[in-house]
């Protein structure tokens, strides 16, 4: 089956092919359940080798048992009866790749550097501490949305864990991954050594691609050549006990070139022993390489000019700068410390009143209640984070978190802002538009009550109250509309209490109004009419009655007030509707005999009857009486 004329999987609509790899699809599809579009990732039934079944469902239970904001982990997982395929949904990254990023020798920034790999470092470091072994990094499993956050995707060949499999803990010899970012122990297929530093050694190759714009193997002789020949080449390698051959342009700083080198040892006990080593290696050579100052040569001539006063001078002159910038930098160093304290504290304040704002809120939307709560755990995982670099003693990076904290709570609180407004605004119309057709509701006897005046303005001005839109913070503005909602309660009540006022006018009234409602009955029965329609009508005007009564015992005057005036209305359209049902019976009475007789030239009449039964139904009684009798005048000339 064509997977790009595929338009549902399971029970979710397709809108495109998103992605094909070796073994499975990746669509973009809809879910209807939540409304929101998901990424749904299908097993191909017969493109993977023996066990790939086995090794997909375990990539879903393995990500499903895993929890990191920076991991694509899976909703649901299933099977389509109308395919057979297998497949699973995961959260839909609006972006793309990596190796889209990196496409036609593209390269990143110190920025960019940062904004992608650690927060991929920080969901390898949960792998790990999960006992996974990713075992497939690569530049294609690595998303980078269009607001530059970056996610790490696909562990379909992941080792590790109660979910792996038996066979494969014990299988040598066969070789799983892809061979651009194959480690030396996986192209050997020695099972028994692939650990946490063989995804160093991947991320380690893919980093060195985007500082260098260029494969690993560029320029070598297994460039361009299959993946055999790759796994031949770095064999070779080490067989010959030489590293890898990783130059990198001048422009790349020397703390990171230091870090590439290292993470891509072909020794495995050569590396980062895992990801959170590699990530606090990452984070220091990319903070050493943004502040790094000038290297100074040892070159004899740089002494030369001390026997001259010019010479002296700028000795003196650069000795001074030295002495400025060190001051800076210990300045720097000093108040590090103090600004990732002050920011871990507010962040730590802001998750405290976030989740209290969370369980005060009472998302009734299943959906933004789960995004909500998901969101919070992420801001929740970069203030721990901080919290673990500054008792590492790395101030600056721990800083870093406790802002990015700060501002997924402010995020999250500015969401909340969105929803409790709109739950207020809802609120607000509802009372307003019972407030305004209370009185349009009344019956003509009681039209001329009023509201108490100086009640009726407090309540109106606390209902346009509920349309303000607060000043302040993301949080304190979700704290005011949390208000405006606790208020919507005690303002409805406040009308309550306000109509009642008016019982006192309605009881006088509901007398008059009972009293033609009766009357209007005896005129409806004085003429009795046996028509389906005529009997409709008495049932409802009876129910009406009934209903008005049981209203005014209840002490609900005003549903009274409405129910006899239904009733009386009933009633009174009876007596006009009996002339047009009595014209109506005389002319299905005709009809019928006259195709007893064979008659059949009768096709006008019932033309006219059609007309006349339309007018009955729109009410226009005294017209469908004219027209019920035309047609018998006509059905009487075509008998003649």
């Amino acid at each position: 089956m064509d997977p790009s004329h595929v338009r549902q999987v399971g029970p979710y609509p397709v809108r495109r092919l998103h992605a094909e790899g070796g073994q499975a699809w990746i669509f973009e599809v809809d879910d209807p359940k939540f409304g929101v579009r998901r990424a749904l990732k299908a097993l191909k039934p017969h493109g993977g080798p023996a066990g790939s079944f086995e090794r997909f469902r375990r990539e879903a239970q393995s990500l499903a048992s895993l929890s990191h904001p920076n991991l694509v982990t899976p909703f649901d997982f299933g099977r389509d009866e109308a395919t057979g395929w297998f497949y699973y949904t995961m959260a839909f990254v609006e972006g793309q790749s990596l190796a889209g990023r990196l496409a036609g020798g593209a390269t990143l920034d110190l920025a960019e550097l940062r904004a992608v790999f650690v927060p991929v470092l920080d969901a390898l470091c949960a792998v790990h501490a999960a006992g996974f072994v990713h075992r497939d990094i690569k530049p294609s499993n690595i998303l980078v949305s269009s607001q530059g956050n970056a996610w790490l995707a696909d562990l379909g060949i992941m080792i590790g864990g109660e979910g792996e499999d038996a066979a494969e803990r014990t299988q040598t010899g066969v070789a799983l991954g892809s061979a651009l970012y194959m480690s030396p122990e996986q192209a050997r297929g020695r099972r028994e050594e692939i650990g946490p530093a063989t995804d160093v050694f991947s991320l380690g190759l893919v980093i060195y691609e985007a500082l260098a714009g260029r494969t690993p193997y560029h320029g070598t002789e297994a460039d361009g050549r299959s993946g055999a020949e790759i796994l031949m080449y770095l064999g070779t390698r080490l067989y010959r006990g030489q590293e890898l051959e990783l130059p990198l342009p001048d422009a790349v700083p020397a703390p990171l070139q230091r870090f590439v080198r290292k993470a891509c040892r072909l020794a495995a006990s050569d590396r980062f022993a895992d990801a959170r080593e590699m990530r606090a290696a990452f984070a220091a050579a990319l903070d050493e390489a943004e502040g790094r100052s000038p290297q100074v040569g040892a070159a004899p001539r740089w002494l030369r000019p001390l026997r001259t006063r010019n010479g002296r001078l700028a000795l003196g002159a650069l000795a001074l700068g030295l002495a400025l910038a060190a001051a800076w930098l210990a300045v720097r160093t000093w108040t590090a410390p103090g600004r990732a304290t002050a920011a871990l504290a507010h962040a730590s304040e802001l998750q405290t009143d976030v989740t209290a704002l969370l369980g005060e809120a009472r998302i009734a939307d299943s959906q933004l209640d789960i995004e909500l709560r998901v969101a919070e755990r992420g801001a929740r995982f970069e203030l721990d984070a901080a919290r673990a670099y500054q008792s590492d003693g790395l101030d600056e990076a721990a800083l870093a978190r406790a802002e990015r904290a700060l501002l997924r709570f402010e995020d999250l609180c500015g969401r909340l802002v969105l929803e409790l407004q709109a739950r207020a605004l809802a609120g607000a119309a509802a009372l307003e538009a019972r407030s305004q057709g209370f009185e349009r509701g009344l019956p003509e006897a009681l039209r001329a009550s009023r509201l108490l005046p100086e009640r009726f303005a407090e309540l109106t001005k606390r209902i346009a109250g509920l349309r303000e839109a607060p000043a302040g913070t993301a949080c304190e503005r979700a704290h005011a509309q949390l208000a405006h909602v606790a208020a919507l309660p005690a303002i409805e009540t406040a009308q309550g209490e306000l109509e009642k006022a008016l019982d006192p006018k309605l009881s006088g009234g509901l007398r008059t109004l009972r009293e033609e409602a009766i009357a209007a009955r005896g005129r409806a029965l004085a003429n009795p009419s046996s028509h389906r329609r005529a009997r409709v009508r008495i049932e409802a005007g009876e129910q009406a009655l009934a209903r008005g009564d049981r209203e005014q015992r209840a002490g609900n005057l005003f549903a009274a007030a409405k129910s006899f005036a239904e009733a009386r209305d009933v009633f009174a359209e009876i007596p006009a509707m009996q002339p047009a049902l009595a014209a109506k019976l005389a002319y299905e009475t005709r009809e019928r005999e006259a195709r007893d007789a064979g008659a059949t030239n009768l096709r006008s009449a019932g033309r006219v009857y059609d007309f006349a039964e339309r007018l009955l139904i729109e009410g226009r009684y005294a017209e469908a009486k004219r027209e019920y009798e035309s047609a018998l005048a006509l059905l009487e000339a075509a008998l003649r």
